[in-house]
């Protein structure tokens, strides 16, 4: 038998470690621009020491794991069928600054221009 509360709680926390991973790209925008779906996984590990392994969310490719984060508003995506995907961070997104663990803080400069 299943233990409901446990199942719930585990997809719970994986639900949190998904946004915070996707908050963790835009920190990557933020900083680096723009960002091609190939070099992703390069950036992210670089800059975060830890792996990016959207399979460990249950995505078996890249695009299905982005498409995701891009239904949540988290960034914006490029791409034409056969090509590689374009991250982009989206124009609301423009007036914050991202820190190094991926949360989102107001620019006030870009508020004041």
């Amino acid at each position: 038998m299943y233990n409901v509360e446990r199942l719930v709680e585990s997809a719970e926390e994986m639900d949190k470690q998904l946004r915070i991973t996707f908050e963790r790209i835009k920190g990557l925008l933020a900083e680096k621009g723009n960002i091609m779906g190939s070099r992703l996984k390069e950036l992210y590990d670089s800059q975060y020491k830890d792996s990016l392994s959207f399979e460990s969310f249950g995505y078996p490719r890249l695009l299905p794991f982005l498409q995701d984060g891009e239904s949540l508003h988290c960034f914006h995506l490029n791409h034409s069928p056969g090509q590689d995907v374009q991250i982009c961070l989206r124009k609301e997104d423009s007036n914050y600054n991202v820190s190094s663990s991926g949360h989102l803080k107001r620019n006030l400069e870009n508020m004041s221009s």
